[in-house]
């Protein structure tokens, strides 16, 4: 884990996080939200700059925390990226965490670290 950052209103923590085998990067992170997190999450897909190759939605909850994750794929100039991203909706805050991993790299195993960090998920 990088240490704590303060990126000002909206995004009021990010922590990077690299893993070595496979080689993946990420970060977690708390938002404020000034919006539903549904439409923060619709508006962030429509604009954004990626070319998505795959983009998969899938929702649940967990405990009291209603959740979104995207699992999608986009190139960059030198590889395409694989990337799970889990969105936990707590109003006004959102928890994000993201794991971005060069698709030729995925397999279960960088699933598996992603939702044991998903389930490892508990707001007090």
């Amino acid at each position: 884990l990088g240490r704590p950052t303060y990126l000002g209103n909206e995004i009021t923590q990010s922590v990077d996080f690299s893993i070595k085998t496979p080689p993946a990067i990420g970060l977690i992170q708390v938002w404020q939200l000034e919006t539903r997190l549904d439409e923060f999450l619709e508006n962030s897909k429509n604009y954004s700059s990626l070319n998505f190759k795959t983009f998969d939605t899938k929702k649940g909850r967990k405990g009291l925390l209603n959740y979104t994750i995207w699992d999608y794929t986009f190139t960059t100039s030198d590889a395409e990226i694989h990337s799970l991203e889990a969105f936990f909706d707590d109003k006004p805050y959102m928890y994000r965490i993201s794991l971005y991993v060069k698709s030729k790299d995925y397999g279960p195993e960088v699933r598996k670290i992603f939702d044991e960090m998903v389930n490892s998920v508990s707001v007090k």
